[in-house]
């Protein structure tokens, strides 16, 4: 069984150039409106991967780039190792490479080089991302501009809790489900599900 994974942050972003040539897989992936921050295994794929994982019948899981697997090296490289656990091996297809040898059972430590320095490069693109907002925040604030929401526009406790997201999560957190898995099961972050439950 040959996989091929998309993914991308937003729901209106395509994802046409990462799912070329269709037909050549058996099951194709796509994650949309999912950030590369939330890690690999816990994405709304990912409880029906390991369960083809565990049959054996993976053969190979293709990606169009690394930064599909995530934004953070270490979420990448403990995606990559548990993926290899199960003795299948990822191809970066803009890259070309593979990153088992199937023969040896091992990753090639060229491989794991380049690895390491391409998560590295997309952790750090994400952290100048992340820069760039706060300064232009501070330097709107630092002239008298708003920032956030408009004066007046606060959501009252209602308002929040009547929304779809945040009702599914309080019926969670009732049931004793943990912020994780409330998380992976309703779509959203940890901090909103620590919203609710301070709310409640």
């Amino acid at each position: 069984m040959r996989i091929l994974y998309s993914r991308v942050s937003t729901s209106n972003q395509s994802l046409e150039r990462q799912t070329e040539s269709e037909k050549e897989y058996d099951w194709i992936i796509r994650d949309r409106g999912i950030s590369g921050s939330i890690p690999f295994f816990n994405r709304p794929h990912a409880d029906k991967l390991i369960e083809y994982l565990e049959s054996g019948s993976v053969e190979q899981i293709d990606v169009h780039s690394i930064d599909r697997l995530g934004r953070n090296l270490k979420d990448i490289l403990i995606t990559i190792e548990k993926i290899h656990s199960y003795d299948v091996s990822i191809y970066i297809k803009s890259q070309g490479m593979m990153t088992l040898d199937k023969k040896t059972g091992e990753i090639n430590p060229t491989t794991k080089l380049i690895l390491s320095v391409m998560g590295s490069v997309s952790e750090m693109e994400r952290n100048l991302i992340s820069e760039r907002i706060k300064h232009s925040l501070r330097v709107k604030k630092s002239r008298g501009e708003l920032v956030g929401r408009k004066k007046g526009s606060v959501e009252s406790r209602k308002k929040f809790f009547n929304k779809p997201k945040s009702k599914k999560i309080r019926n969670y957190l009732d049931k004793g489900y943990s912020y994780r898995e409330i998380s992976k099961i309703v779509g959203c972050g940890t901090q909103l599900v620590g919203k609710v439950n301070q709310l409640i």
